[in-house]
């Protein structure tokens, strides 16, 4: 039986006004450091046109948190929104939730999405070849790069496959992020300054392999000067991008919890890093919680980060569907609250 554990976020204004607006146009939307005669890539927020405020329908932020293969459950939560007819009018996602949010932003269909991904090609996207293979290939030419003092390439995989994989499924109309249909960003980390990276604008595919780029994994992402890496480091849960843009938050969670494991549960490398991930993640997601109206957690935590089999991956679809509808209620009260909330003004 799956279960959902569905959070309501309390104590956040849900109007629209122009302080809470212009407080947030144009925040550190790319790095948090950057560099004067570096050029951003800003998050556009809507100003309010205080002359002429229309009510019209809430807009909705979905918030995609990183999570490798749990993030399966996301097409769960998507499939419920389009079949209950929740219109989604921005997307903020790290990592997988950056890849499957860049499809959906694309206006592929939610039952579009599942079917790429059950075809197993999603799975081949983030693992080409087996780990242990790859890590048999790669070992030798890394020891031989550095004992000829060399620089090695610094992770497992290219993470080519993977925007691959994005620009082969987003329609050839999209090639940059601001051409989406649907606005959105791909958070990543700079791995020379540490700080986070929001991508609003450029190529999809290349934002979304930096922002799915695990360490060690995968190998950075260079953009100009700048080498990227998985978003989750710093914001695996992005909802700063999608509170900026003053519309309701609704984050999807994977990490929310760090029950107590057996040994045996992590005895290779690949488990042991799952595990240690999984704690960390759960941090950094836990600091984003405040900026959520509505929270949905899939129950998803028996899931490796590389469990891509298509039995797995039905039944984390399903888990993303249970938790969205469990959040159905809360869902509804917070958009007919904003609606109530917000003004009509015209001339």
């Amino acid at each position: 039986m799956l279960a959902a554990t569905i959070a309501p976020v309390q104590g956040r204004e849900l109007a629209l006004t122009s302080d809470a607006t212009s407080s947030h146009t144009s925040t550190s939307a790319t790095a948090d450091t950057a560099k004067p005669d570096e050029t951003p890539s800003l998050v556009t927020v809507p100003t309010v046109d205080q002359a002429r405020v229309v009510q019209s329908p809430p807009k909705l932020a979905l918030v995609l948190a990183g999570g490798g293969a749990r993030g399966l459950a996301h097409i769960g939560v998507l499939k419920v929104l389009e079949r209950e007819k929740i219109h989604v009018d921005f997307i903020s996602g790290t990592s997988v939730g950056a890849l499957i949010g860049s499809l959906s932003a694309a206006r592929l269909s939610a039952h579009d999405i599942e079917a790429i991904a059950l075809d197993g090609k999603l799975g081949k996207a983030f693992f080409p070849r087996a780990a242990v293979i790859q890590e048999i290939i790669y070992l030798p030419s890394y020891v031989c790069m550095r004992v000829l003092q060399l620089k090695p390439a610094l992770g497992l995989y290219s993470g080519k496959s993977i925007a691959k994989f994005v620009k082969k499924n987003i329609p050839a109309k999209y090639k940059n992020i601001e051409q989406l249909p649907t606005p959105f960003v791909a958070i990543s980390v700079d791995l020379s300054t540490g700080a986070k990276f929001v991508h609003s604008k450029g190529n999809i595919a290349k934002a979304v392999q930096a922002s799915c780029s695990v360490p060690f994994l995968y190998r950075p992402v260079k953009e100009g000067n700048r080498y990227m890496v998985d978003g989750g480091i710093s914001s695996n849960l992005p909802t700063a991008p999608a509170e900026a843009t003053g519309a309701i938050v609704l984050a999807v969670r994977l990490h929310g919890y760090t029950e107590k494991e057996n040994r045996n549960s992590f005895d290779t490398t690949l488990e042991f890093a799952d595990r240690v991930t999984s704690i960390l993640m759960a941090s950094v997601e836990e600091k984003s919680l405040t900026s959520a109206d509505v929270i949905i957690e899939p129950k998803v935590e028996q899931f490796d980060l590389g469990a891509f089999k298509r039995e797995e991956m039905i039944e984390a679809i399903a888990a993303g569907e249970t938790a969205a509808l469990a959040a159905l209620p809360d869902i509804r009260r917070v958009l007919n609250n904003k609606m109530s909330a917000q003004p009509r003004l015209e001339h």
